[in-house]
């Protein structure tokens, strides 16, 4: 389905690049164009792009006058993601689009769990962002035995979807800190603002996933070739880049920037077929890992 939505995400890209430079788009020419059925095309101009405000004349979708330019590749990128999702999101109409389509949110995955009863927590966290205004809330921490809510004061960074969890990305006590958003009650926005730091903003940016402290810089791996076409056909691991293809079809495979959560399930789940070769701290923690899984006693079932 990812790849689906990919090609889906390239083509309305693409279309949104041409509507913004102020061209007039038929959808048989866009079939022909893209190598689509022309109904593809209508699904396109009229559902997913339904958010726009098309003027239609003579069969021409195009945008008026006022919106020309306004869009850099990063808007359409994140448009062309968003609208190529659009059906997996709920009810999303023209509203959410020019409302939420902004700097402050990012989604990183083909899923998403329902906001819609936390829908006033969400608009309100996202305007605390926009404005570069602090905020409290109260959060519910998993397994907290008490049940009790822990307060937070907080600069807001980004409000970030990951494998389909909506999470606040903010700075506490000089920290960053995730929280879960429908864990998240009774958020003030405090008159107090705050000067966005420029190193915070490039490691949320570039962290693929939700954790940011304790990333590693580099790691490589060793993909066998009896399940390196899954890692060529797309990225298994987070920031997978594929540096060199031996002779044999084995893959080494490196990794920038990703903490040992992202990837140390992963590297248990392709077990044996894909080995870290560095850094050896990170090597060190799979075998404990793997050790302490082995010495643990089997339950038998009477």
């Amino acid at each position: 389905m990812k790849k689906e939505h990919d090609k889906t995400a390239i083509r309305l890209a693409n279309i949104l690049f041409k509507l913004n430079q102020g061209e007039k788009l038929k959808k048989k020419q866009l079939a022909e164009d893209f190598n689509v059925h022309p109904r593809t095309i209508s699904r396109d101009l009229d559902e997913r792009l339904s958010f726009l405000p098309f003027t239609i004349t003579d069969n021409n979708y195009s945008l008026p006058s006022s919106y020309l330019g306004k869009f850099n590749i990063e808007d359409i990128n994140r448009f062309a993601k968003f609208a190529s999702v659009k059906d997996l999101f709920g009810k999303i109409d023209q509203a959410f689009f020019q409302k939420y389509l902004t700097d402050s949110i990012t989604i990183k995955s083909y899923q998403a769990e329902s906001i819609a009863h936390k829908q006033q927590e969400f608009d309100l966290i996202n305007e605390s962002i926009q404005k570069k205004l602090k905020m409290h809330f109260l959060y519910q921490r998993v397994n907290q035995k008490d049940n009790k809510s822990i307060s937070y004061e907080v600069e807001p960074y980004k409000l970030v979807n990951n494998l389909g969890i909506w999470y606040l990305v903010a700075i506490h006590s000089k920290k960053i800190k995730v929280f879960s958003v429908t864990r998240i009650s009774f958020p003030r926005i405090l008159r107090q603002s705050f000067i966005p730091n420029p190193t915070t903003i490039e490691t949320i940016e570039s962290a693929d996933g939700i954790y940011f402290e304790g990333v590693t810089e580099e790691v490589v791996l060793k993909v066998s070739s009896k399940v390196a076409v899954y890692f060529t056909r797309r990225a298994v691991l987070p920031n997978q880049e594929i540096v060199k293809e031996m002779s044999d079809g084995t893959l080494i495979v490196l990794c920038k920037k990703v903490h040992e959560q992202s990837i140390l399930p992963l590297v248990r789940y392709w077990i044996p077929h894909v080995e870290i070769v560095a850094p050896d701290s990170m090597k060190v923690k799979l075998m404990h890992q793997l050790h302490e899984y082995m010495e643990q006693p089997i339950s038998e079932n009477n």
